[in-house]
């Protein structure tokens, strides 16, 4: 077994190898990919040609290493082998340094002579007189800098093939297609790849069978440029010990040592930066915080371990024969589990839980019926399901079919497992803890499920930096209800680390993402308190269960969410909670559906976070939870992410006890930056006939995220400024046949409110194949890389400006940048400027929304429900305006209309669907000339259309160097916004009554905000 007697040395800073015995990995947290030792001995395998220590170590460039280690040929394989032996480097940014990065031919400085396209595999330069045009691993390096600064460089071309002399400029050919596209005058040099890591002890050494080969070697200093093996190349920082070797070689006693000093560890934290070759596709770092819950978990615990202990079994019994409503539930969860077939197949099963795993959840329902009433003939219905998920689960994949897009019914029958498992047969309990852990170790080959097609059909992957309920979650249940069954301990205790290492990343990312003002890992709120919170949940219950430990609030930023999702809703006429319809919604209706487990759940584990107030508030205005028999039902509600111990754990204000704190309320600020999500959210007050409005810039977060960045949201009476397109990767049958409309509309920036530039041949990405991206729809090839320049936020108006430059490909952009100011109640000023590369690369600003707009000279109206919007265009002066969008034309784009496909839209027939917020039009703006430098000046006001008639008097006006608007609000306030020349200053004055209320330069900085401070 590999050695793990290093893996708990988790520090803060860095951690110092004994200066005596230097550093050893087999000491510390041993290889990447795991190696198994033998008599301290380990085995370079097929499937791992290239071994890496799991350490890295810092690199300091005035010392002496000196590497050493043992080899031989393993007795199986007489024929000799060959050895590499050194290090992989890394910079200081933590990314992998190849020799083509610092692998320069000296003196081949010179620049693009065309402009260079992806896929083109002839490059033109100017000058390439003294390139090397006989080697063929010479690569180009582009954007280079002067003095050999921009090394290590890891923009390079494909090898080149050739290299000649077209008239004025000179063709180099390359092997492959171009992943690069740069513009003409780029500086370039030639730069060729050399060995492939720093292989300072040997490289190319043969390895004989028999005795062991000792191999010693010693580097220092950093070179100046070059792939050389005595010195460390430009750029490194840190560095891993690296074995590369035919399969078969054997190794041990390898040691680095530092001549005078220690060899410095990085804390393993640093490691999760390594490049994903090296780390292995599926692995994660070691949490900083690893040590101290691993410990906490006892050697053989007791069971029950998942969810509940013993002792709160016993505490839901007393629940259930104190509690009216929570027995009534109970009993009709009992009446389901009766009505369960004795037949144990599919067919029978089918209309006994929603999904297709009819027999995990089934199995878990039986064994939590035995646990609360002790009937003997649940447990042993339970055992029989339990049997037929295990094979099923194993069955399913070796047909390449999915189980189900969670995880969470799988789990369930590992609790069952867990909760059974000492009441089963020696037979029983090994069949089918092998089934499960047979399974749960194959559902964690990713890359197979992707591959197979396993993943588009509905087997959910997702990882701890996401929703993390896919198969990754299986580990730390796994590991746990098996840990000391006598199936595979050891590898048990494996699933068990690394799940408990998934789960304590997966806390400390979401706490990251929330910070000081809260938010989830993405920006949709469906999805950030519908099925994500669930492995929280599981997490929170488990750990508790087996350590006695509240871990919840260990990560209290979690607990913000709630404080989040009050920004991110606002009330409907009807007094139900809608959203802005952001990220992945399906804009059905945009009415938020509060999650019923969520809000039941919250005080359960963060009862004492001020941020319940925003849940109990939530819990007010849900008709839900009306009515306490209702909630109790949920228990038996068959679906995946409700199981049947949820009532027993609600802990809620019920709705009749509800007191309004106004006061609370009434002092949140009346808009709201959350920074890692990339969300400001705005209003002018939070009564049925207020504005709503959300700015999207400057997210950290890829999950669910749209390329929309400088989208806005209003709403008003109704959702005018809107969010359009919707959904249609559903997971049901010929759902594929929607792919064209998510790919060239819905999750593509021509759907939103924002700037698109046109630049022929450009190609996006698609999913879940590029082929379903066909359209050029001119927009983002990024879907985040925003940032926000500036933010302010007052009583009077919030000013926000975001810079999108880099989300759009640098051949078509040079600026982008929306300032956007909302003065409260209804006024928004809307100022983009923009630079394209070239001026026939057209810019075209987007305003969508349901209804057909109205145009009248330099304005334009639509109305939507109760509430109307009037734009009028200042900016640019002779702009043309277009109306896209009606019957046949909704989704329309780069010449086609994009609707959804048969399955989403019959889907919607049977459901008599007969209105949705998808967006039918849009405005689109442009110059009137080609330009590459293009300004967009609009001013927006919204009303409630039965008294807004007419747009209220607005002139385009200038001082000095700054050029903007000039209105009259209808409370008779005079309003001035300016704009300078670079998009990122401004001036704002307000005057009424022949007084000054406010004259103050838009800020450029970020106001800090905090969660529950004004």
């Amino acid at each position: 077994m590999k050695k793990t007697a290093g893996i708990l040395l988790i520090a803060a800073g860095l951690i110092a190898a004994s200066a005596q015995e230097g550093f050893r990995p087999d000491k510390t947290r041993g290889w990447k990919p795991s190696l198994t030792a033998v008599n301290e001995e380990y085995t370079v395998t097929k499937a791992a040609p290239r071994i890496l220590s799991a350490e890295i170590f810092k690199v300091d460039p005035d010392a002496v290493y000196e590497l050493s280690g043992k080899f031989r040929s393993s007795g199986s394989e007489p024929q000799k082998k060959l050895l590499f032996f050194g290090a992989e480097a890394y910079t200081a940014a933590d990314k992998f340094i190849g020799s083509p990065q610092v692998n320069i031919f000296p003196g081949t400085e010179t620049e693009l002579a065309k402009d260079l396209k992806k896929g083109d595999k002839t490059v033109y330069v100017k000058d390439a007189s003294k390139w090397n045009k006989k080697s063929r691993a010479a690569v180009i390096a582009y954007q280079i800098k002067d003095g050999l600064a921009d090394l290590p460089n890891p923009i390079h071309s494909p090898n080149i093939t050739k290299v000649e002399k077209q008239g004025d400029v000179w063709a180099a050919t390359l092997k492959m297609p171009s992943w690069n596209a740069f513009s003409t005058g780029t500086p370039i040099r030639q730069h060729a790849h050399g060995p492939g890591r720093t292989f300072f002890v040997c490289q190319y050494r043969q390895i004989a069978p028999g005795e062991w080969q000792s191999f010693k070697g010693r580097i220092s200093g950093i070179a100046p440029h070059g792939a050389v093996l005595n010195k460390w190349w430009k750029g490194t920082a840190s560095a891993r010990i690296c074995i590369q070797a035919t399969p078969g070689v054997v190794f041990k006693d390898v040691v680095l040592k530092k001549e005078n000093g220690k060899v410095e560890l990085l804390p393993p934290k640093t490691a999760a930066a390594a490049p994903r070759k090296a780390q292995g596709k599926n692995q994660t770092s070691l949490s900083p915080v690893f040590a101290k819950y691993y410990a906490m978990i006892p050697a053989a615990p007791i069971r029950p371990r998942l969810f509940f202990n013993a002792q709160a079994f016993e505490a839901m019994k007393k629940q259930l024969a104190e509690d009216r409503n929570l027995k009534a539930g109970f009993e009709r969860l009992r009446g389901k589990i009766d009505a369960y077939p004795q037949e144990i197949t599919e067919a029978a099963y089918a209309k006994h839980f929603y999904g297709r795993d009819k027999f995990g959840p089934t199995a878990f329902r039986a064994a939590f019926a035995w646990k609360l009433t002790g009937d003997e003939k649940y447990r042993i219905l339970a055992v029989k399901l339990l049997k037929k998920a295990a094979e099923w689960y194993n069955a399913r994949y070796e047909a390449l079919e999915p189980v189900d897009w969670t995880s969470f019914t799988r789990i369930e029958a590992l609790a069952a497992y867990d909760w059974l498992c000492d009441t089963m047969s020696e037979a029983e309990r090994r069949e089918i803890g092998q089934n499960l852990l047979r399974h749960a170790v194959a559902a964690q080959d990713l890359k197979k499920i992707s591959q197979s097609g396993m993943h588009t059909k509905g087997e959910g992957t997702s990882p701890w930096n996401s929703s993390f309920y896919g198969t990754p979650l299986l580990k730390f249940y796994t590991g746990l209800a098996l840990k000391g069954a006598g199936v595979d301990d050891a590898r048990a205790e494996a699933l068990l680390k690394e799940g408990l290492n998934d789960n304590l990343n997966m806390l400390a990312f979401r706490t990251k993402m929330a910070g000081d003002a809260g938010g989830a890992h993405n920006s949709t709120p469906g999805y950030a308190f519908g099925d994500a919170p669930v492995s929280e949940w599981f997490f929170y219950l488990t750990f508790r269960a087996v350590t006695g430990h509240e871990i919840a609030m260990d990560f209290p930023g979690n607990g913000l969410l709630p404080h989040w999702l009050f920004y991110a809703s606002f009330p409907s006429p009807d007094g139900l909670l809608l959203e802005h319809g952001t990220g992945g919604s399906w804009h059905m209706d945009n009415k938020l559906r509060m999650n019923i487990r969520y809000l039941g759940l919250y005080r359960n584990f963060f009862g004492t976070h001020p941020a319940a107030k925003f849940v109990d508030f939530f819990i007010s205005a849900q008709p839900d939870f009306q009515s306490d028999e209702y909630v109790m039902k949920s228990g038996s509600w068959p679906y995946s992410g409700y199981p049947p111990w949820l009532p027993f754990q609600y802990r809620y204000t019920r709705a009749a006890d509800y007191k309004h704190d106004r006061a609370f309320f009434e002092n949140l600020p009346k808009a709201f930056f959350f920074a890692n999500l990339g969300q400001t959210y705005m209003f002018s007050g939070r009564g049925k006939d207020d504005t709503y409005v959300m700015f999207t810039c400057g997210s950290k977060s890829l999950s669910h995220k749209q390329p929309d960045e400088n989208h806005f949201v209003i709403y008003k009476g109704g959702f005018l400024a809107m969010d359009t397109g919707t959904r249609t990767a559903s997971g049901y049958k010929d759902w594929l046949d929607d792919c064209w409309h998510d790919n060239n509309y819905y999750s593509a920036s021509i759907a939103h409110n924002v700037v698109l530039i046109r630049m022929e041949g450009e190609k996006f990405s698609g999913w879940p194949h590029p082929k379903y991206a066909v359209a050029n729809h001119g927009g983002m090839y990024k879907t985040i890389g925003g940032i926000v320049r500036a933010f302010e936020t007052n009583d009077l108006y919030t000013y926000i400006c975001g810079d999108t430059t880099a989300c759009y490909r640098p051949e078509k952009c040079r600026k982008m940048i929306r300032q956007f100011v909302f003065i409260r109640p209804d006024y928004f000023v809307v100022c983009d400027t923009v630079e394209s590369v070239k001026p026939d690369q057209t810019q075209t600003w987007l305003l969508h929304s349901q209804n057909e707009p109205v145009e009248n000279n330099d304005q334009f109206h639509f109305d939507e429900e109760a509430g109307r919007l009037f734009c009028r265009t200042f900016l640019p002066k002779d702009f043309q305006r277009t109306k896209v969008g009606g019957p046949g034309r909704e989704f329309w784009v780069d010449g086609k209309n994009y609707p959804l496909g048969k399955t989403r839209l019959g889907e919607y027939k049977k459901r008599k669907v007969k209105k949705t917020l998808w967006g039918n039009w849009r405005v689109e703006l442009t110059a009137g000339k080609p330009a590459a430098q293009v300004r967009f000046l609009n001013l927006i006001q919204v009303g409630m259309k039965a008294r807004l008639q007419k747009m209220m008097p607005s002139e385009y006006v200038t001082e000095g160097e700054l050029e903007g608007v000039r209105f009259t609000a209808v409370d008779g306030t005079v309003w001035t916004v300016l704009f300078d020349r670079t998009g990122l200053k401004g001036k704002i004055r307000a005057e009424k009554d022949g007084k000054t209320l406010l004259d103050s330069a838009l800020t450029e900085k970020i106001q800090k905000q905090k969660a529950f401070q004004k």
